[in-house]
């Protein structure tokens, strides 16, 4: 069996960008880096598991779409099946946590890149917190260690991030992807992806959203009022203590 280091994301907390940097650099001997579109080929709920999973190899594996994907405050990440297959191998689970509002604002924003358009609701009730995502890791894979780390904290850190879920397994850092891989849309895109029926394919997605740059005047959007945002902000600063019980914080030195 192989030691076994699970990157669950999430989506919007630098995952892409851990993703691409991970892919170009080099590990120590024995080491078997597992991307996201590897990972959703090979680990299925039907059919043979990976044959990596019966090497005596570190195996480190990326794939945020373990969990299931969360674009409102109403339909919030669980656990899926996929994930469930990988219980016998009792992996280290990672898993970076972003601020409710800025983490629902940024899902939306992704899912309505690729999806028919749906307006967002800021108003939502928020009926499922970090806490519970955590508390089912931790009664799914009861033997297996989690930890957590604050969004915020990940600007700067990239590298010991990327350590930290490798196990200190990365030997040379490639090229770092750029910035911003998922970038937030200005607001006159959203205005203009409101009234299409379909969001823009290929090359015409890219030549849309370089018609709508984000700019002093045409600022990145933001559905919030300070008074609609300050309950999820004190939630997710209250929920820490809550979380530290499922899992170690990871805070940068």
């Amino acid at each position: 069996m192989p030691e076994l280091r699970l990157h669950l994301g999430l989506r919007k907390t630098g995952t892409t960008f851990l993703q691409r940097w991970l892919d170009v650099s080099k590990f120590s001997p024995n080491t078997n880096w597992i991307n996201e579109k590897t990972a959703r080929k090979q680990i299925k709920i039907r059919g043979p598991l990976p044959t990596w999973l019966e090497s005596d190899d570190t195996v480190i594996v990326s794939d945020e779409n373990l969990l299931s994907h969360c674009d409102s405050m109403v339909s919030f990440s669980h656990p899926t099946d996929r994930l469930s297959c990988l219980i016998p191998d009792q992996p280290a689970l990672f898993i970076g946590l972003r601020s409710y509002a800025d983490f629902f604002t940024s899902s939306w924003v992704q899912s309505i890149k690729r999806h028919k358009f749906r307006p967002f609701y800021p108003n939502e009730p928020l009926t499922r917190r970090w806490p519970d995502l955590l508390r089912d890791l931790a009664v799914l894979f009861p033997n297996s260690p989690i930890t957590v780390w604050d969004y915020a904290d990940f600007r700067g850190n990239e590298a010991q991030i990327a350590q930290l879920i490798t196990g200190n397994r990365v030997t040379e850092f490639g090229p770092r992807p750029r910035d911003k891989i998922n970038q937030r849309l200005s607001t006159s895109a959203i205005e203009t992806l409101s009234k299409l029926e379909l969001p823009p394919r290929d090359a015409a997605y890219h030549k849309f959203f370089a018609a709508h740059p984000i700019t002093a005047s045409n600022p990145k959007f933001d559905p919030w009022t300070p008074e609609t945002r300050a309950p999820l902000d004190d939630a997710f600063v209250k929920d820490w203590d809550e979380i530290a019980k499922y899992g170690t914080i990871w805070r940068p030195t």
